[in-house]
């Protein structure tokens, strides 16, 4: 006879929401070693008088658009052009 041996294991599950409008973006389970994919990640990088600003966290595509278009009005704003030479 073959014998038979139950094993439990216990899973991590990771929701995210975006940090905008709350809309459930996804789950994520995380694997053995902790490593889990981050879902609806962005993340935002300007450099100025080496200075370095960031802004991340979760978004739906809508309110990452809307964060882009912010940033972008606002330097439009300030007097800066596109440069669409890279």
């Amino acid at each position: 006879m073959d014998k038979q041996t139950e094993i439990m294991v216990q899973t991590t599950s990771h929701k995210f929401y975006c940090d905008d409008c709350g809309e459930f973006l996804g789950e994520s389970v995380e694997c053995p070693d902790g490593y889990y994919e981050e879902v609806g990640h962005h993340k935002w990088k300007y450099s100025v008088n080496n200075n370095l600003f960031v802004k991340e966290g979760e978004y739906c595509n809508s309110c990452a658009e809307n964060v882009s278009k912010k940033v972008t009005e606002a330097l439009e704003n300030l007097g800066f052009k596109k440069d669409n030479s890279f």
